[in-house]
């Protein structure tokens, strides 16, 4: 015997039959089954995925977020502003009929809800929402800062 041969995972595997790739196959499918039954986890948006991707930027003008949501109809997609919560719902509709002869399914569908708290005030009335290449882009203006003014108080004599 060598000591090749001793060595853990150094034997003659082919493609998916090498100890290791079964167990990570193993744990991913435990995973998902784990957070399929969460609830809070959708699943949806692709393979390891909990949510779709999303960037919060601040310009001296707005807030301007852009989310990845791929395959989504702008039909399907909610975008409201209540105080200072961004909440983004979408839902991405299956395209799979129940009689297909699927030999892979790694394509993903479902409902889909984010909540993301908003760093500043932001105007609602002028807030813009466009969706192009799977992107969905919103632009919220910022609200006109409220100068706080100084008031003097006068102190009065005890009653």
């Amino acid at each position: 015997m060598n000591l090749r041969e001793m060595m853990p995972f150094r034997g003659s595997y082919q493609g998916n039959d090498h100890p290791m790739t079964a167990m990570r196959h193993e744990f991913d499918r435990w995973f998902d089954e784990m957070t399929r039954n969460l609830g809070g986890m959708p699943e949806v948006w692709g393979p390891g995925n909990a949510s779709p991707s999303v960037d919060l930027k601040e310009t001296d003008e707005a807030l301007e977020i852009t989310a990845e949501l791929p395959g989504v109809a702008k039909s399907d997609i909610d975008v409201q502003v209540v105080g200072d919560v961004l909440t983004i719902r979408a839902e991405k509709k299956s395209e799979r009929k129940q009689n297909d002869n699927l030999h892979m399914m790694e394509c993903s569908w479902g409902s889909y809800m984010r909540r993301l708290p908003l760093p500043c005030k932001v105007d609602e009335s002028h807030a813009e929402a466009a969706l192009k290449d799977g992107l969905l882009r919103i632009r919220l203006p910022k609200a006109p800062e409220v100068q706080a003014s100084t008031k003097k108080i006068e102190i009065k004599s005890g009653s």
